[in-house]
C-alpha cells in the first residue's frame, strides 16, 4: 500500500482483494446486478363469483323456474331442466350468444351453491344492499363477502377484488379495483 496519507483507488482495491473483500464487488454479467422478480405461480382456484342481480329481475327466467299456470311465457312446466338439486330454465333456444343454462349447469352444476329465498326483513334498497353484501345492517364498516374472500384467499394477488359497482365495501382488508364497464377490461 502507498506510504502517503492518501490512498489511491487502485491501492484500495488491491488491499481489499488481499483481504478477501474482492468477492463483495459484483462483476461479470450485468444480469447479476439486476434483480428479477420471481413470477408468481398461476392461481388454480377456487374462484368466487358473487353475482348481484339488483333491480326488478325475474330470476325465474334463469334459475328456480316455476312453470305453473303459464307464469313464464317462454316455457312450460315440462320444459324445466334439472341438474342434481338445481332447477333451471331452458335457455338454449332463446339466446343469441353466451352460454346457455343447459351448458352452464352441465359444466359447473356440480360445483354450485345457490342461496335462494333469503328474507332480509327490510325493503329499503340501500340498507338492503348493504345487508345482503355484508350480513350487517347496522354498520358501514363491514366488508362484503366478496372482499372478505379476496382478503383471505389472495391479499397479495393483483386485482384480488374486482367490483363493477353496487355495494362493495372492503373494510380496509383488501384493495378494491372498480371496473366501471366490462369493456374497459
Amino acid at each position: 500500500m502507498a506510504n502517503s496519507k492518501t490512498t489511491s483507488r487502485r491501492d484500495f482495491l488491491e488491499f481489499c482483494s488481499h483481504a478477501g473483500l474482492g468477492l463483495a464487488v459484483p462483476f461479470g454479467s450485468p444480469s447479476l446486478l439486476q434483480g428479477k422478480p420471481k413470477e408468481p405461480d398461476p392461481y388454480e382456484g377456487p374462484f368466487y363469483v358473487v353475482f348481484n342481480a339488483s333491480g326488478g329481475w325475474d330470476t325465474t327466467y334463469l334459475m328456480d323456474p316455476k312453470g305453473v299456470n303459464e307464469i313464464n311465457r317462454l316455457y312450460k312446466e315440462s320444459d324445466i331442466r334439472t341438474h342434481g338439486k338445481h332447477k333451471f330454465a331452458p335457455t338454449a333456444a332463446h339466446i343469441e350468444n353466451g352460454m346457455s343454462n343447459e351448458t352452464f349447469y352441465k359444466t359447473y352444476g356440480d360445483e354450485l351453491l345457490v342461496l335462494n329465498g333469503l328474507d332480509y326483513s327490510i325493503n329499503n334498497h340501500s340498507p338492503c344492499k348493504r345487508y345482503m353484501a355484508t350480513g350487517k345492517l347496522d354498520s358501514l364498516a363491514y366488508p362484503t363477502f366478496a372482499a372478505l374472500v379476496a382478503a383471505c384467499r389472495g391479499p397479495e394477488t393483483p386485482l384480488a377484488f374486482l367490483t363493477f359497482g353496487n355495494y362493495s365495501a372492503t373494510g380496509n382488508l383488501v384493495p378494491m379495483a372498480r371496473i366501471p364497464y366490462l369493456s374497459s377490461l
